[in-house]
């Protein structure tokens, strides 16, 4: 059926018959069309699998092989469901290649339809570029190279690894704009010996892109293993995006650099993150550096962070920035010229396991410590916040456990019965619901808005990259 058969006037009355009587749908229709696309249409949902073939349909039975193949077929707001297996870097799509980035995304979804790619069980789902641990090159840079602007897609619980320098990679010259990366884990990212001056991470992103949010994914593992001056330049999360949202991650493991840093026009939230990564150069799990917009850092935990300080920086200002209500243990929450620092505390956070199981323990001290942080309202595993303790520190929220519970029996030879109810499970991962109108974060609720996208751009240095982009020459300062 042709496009002009199937979008009619009647045909959208009759979709949404209760709104639309009366109404002129001629002259509406322009407006409505984005929103009925769904049920006119019908969101379509494609399948990859490891053993599938890029000749199948892209059904649950008949399956691509490829993540390139249901990206070719996928249009706003469809979802492409990948299988559980690895999937190798063996199949270039939209001008990537084998030893560069895999696959350059180029289209966009639409407010309200973002194109989702998602692992159909959480992590489960393998990107993986191939290069061995401090080997030579043999794999790809990353998995996906956003280009030129790309714009709505959702990335949510993938696995990458063994990337040679960045899996996730949003350098265009255009403007990259509302992406979700959400439960991904991102994990032995750059793991070489190497002098070079580029900076590894886990995601990049440079000063063009924008409401792009970071949910509930877990960073382990990135950067060199050795290098004369560099390895300050690896990171997991390296952002110069504005209005940014960096919420329920985790980051631990050896990161070379810091957790997160913050560039040139980065502006954001940064909130219920726990920081347990090690490193060897330079103090700090988070690094604030050069000239940014509104900043929050709010209810994240700081553990054993490298030179005792949770927060660093580097020739940083900022029109507003807040840090406030973070914990730190092994340290102190540092100092930065410009901030203003309130209700930071210094406390054990009693993780179930220190060296990679972050949930948090019966006495806590980051348990009900927090604040409440607009838009936040789920944990790292999707649980509600608050619980009945009140706001929690870090990325997960704690579950206490549930008093026994006596009832009343009927029968005159039993006086009661005890039954303990268990503590209750993690909550499924929730999927992503973008919001058409893009969230105010605290900062700018108290006066100090985000400053729009800056029109003049850092100086970087370039070489060339995929067509129509370019690749972006990093320096972290030798000396703080």
């Amino acid at each position: 059926m042709a496009f002009s058969d199937k979008f009619t006037t009647d045909s959208v009355r009759a979709a949404w018959p209760p709104v639309l009587a009366g109404w002129n749908v001629r002259i509406l229709l322009p407006v409505l069309l984005p929103v009925l696309l769904p049920t006119l249409l019908g969101a379509a949902t494609y399948y990859a699998s490891p053993s599938g073939a890029d000749t199948n349909p892209g059904t649950y039975a008949l399956p691509f092989r490829t993540v390139a193949g249901g990206i070719q077929a996928a249009g706003a707001g469809d979802t492409i469901v990948l299988q559980d297996g690895t999937y190798p870097a063996d199949t270039p799509y939209g001008g990537g290649s084998a030893t560069g980035w895999l696959v350059n995304i180029g289209k966009s979804g639409a407010p309200g339809l973002p194109i989702t790619l998602k692992a159909e069980h959480k992590q489960k789902a393998v990107l993986d570029c191939g290069n061995t641990y401090n080997g030579p090159q043999t794999g790809c840079m990353g998995y996906f190279y956003m280009t030129p602007s790309p714009a709505y897609w959702v990335f949510q619980d993938l696995l990458f690894t063994r990337a040679y320098q960045i899996p996730l990679m949003l350098n265009s010259e255009g403007a990259a704009h509302d992406i979700v990366v959400q439960g991904c884990r991102f994990e032995e990212i750059g793991r070489h010996a190497e002098n070079g001056v580029y900076g590894i991470a886990g995601v990049f992103a440079n000063a063009t892109q924008y409401n792009l949010t970071f949910d509930g994914n877990t960073f382990y593992n990135i950067g060199r293993t050795s290098s004369t001056y560099t390895m300050s330049n690896d990171h997991g999360l390296y952002l110069h995006s504005t209005n940014t949202t960096i919420v329920n991650n985790v980051f631990y493991g050896s990161i070379a650099g810091w957790g997160v840093q913050t560039a040139m026009g980065f502006s954001g939230l940064i909130a219920n993150n726990t920081f347990a990564d090690t490193r060897t150069e330079k103090p700090g799990q988070l690094m604030l550096w050069d000239p940014d917009g509104a900043v929050v850092v709010r209810n994240n935990i700081f553990y054993n962070p490298p030179g005792g300080e949770g927060v660093a920086s580097y020739a940083f200002s900022a029109p507003s920035c807040l840090v406030d209500h973070n914990m730190v243990y092994g340290g102190t929450i540092g100092s930065v010229s410009g901030c203003s620092f309130s209700n930071n505390i210094q406390a054990n956070p009693a993780f179930v396991d220190a060296s990679g199981d972050f949930h948090l323990q019966p006495g806590s001290g980051a348990i009900g410590a927090g604040v409440p942080v607009s838009g936040v309202a789920t944990d790292c595993d999707g649980a509600a916040r608050p619980q009945s303790n009140g706001f929690d520190i870090g990325a997960f929220v704690f579950h206490p456990v549930q008093p026994p519970v006596v009832l009343a029996a009927a029968a005159s030879s039993v006086t009661s019965v005890s039954r303990r109810v268990a503590p209750q499970p993690a909550l499924p991962f929730r999927p992503y619901v973008p919001a058409i109108a893009a969230p105010v974060h605290a900062a700018a609720a108290s006066g100090a808005a985000f400053p729009a996208r800056a029109n003049a751009l850092p100086a970087w240095t370039r070489s060339a990259g995929p067509a129509g982009t370019s690749r972006m020459k990093v320096s972290q300062p030798a000396e703080m």
